[in-house]
């Protein structure tokens, strides 16, 4: 007989999931960043040409950064499973 899961159980896995999606989005979106921050454009002396120059230098900042984050975020998470 299978055991039945407590709803305690049934939210906490819930959230659990919603936590995993969220993470995964944010990851993807932080790899999407990164990526556009290293594309190369042509050169524009313009005010707006400096504009998109920095939000693309902004971009790839936030993606590397976030990429990092999530990469060793990882890595802890392994060597705590690996402990148990």
């Amino acid at each position: 007989m299978a055991k039945k899961k407590t709803v305690a159980k049934k939210i906490g896995t819930g959230l659990a999931k919603l936590q995993s999606l969220f993470d995964d989005l944010l990851d993807s979106g932080f790899r999407k960043l990164k990526k556009e921050g290293k594309k190369k454009v042509k050169k524009d002396d313009s005010p707006k040409g400096k504009v998109k120059k920095g939000l693309r230098k902004t971009a790839g900042f936030l993606g590397e950064m976030g990429e990092s984050f999530y990469d060793e975020y990882e890595k802890i998470k392994a060597k705590k499973v690996n402990k148990k």
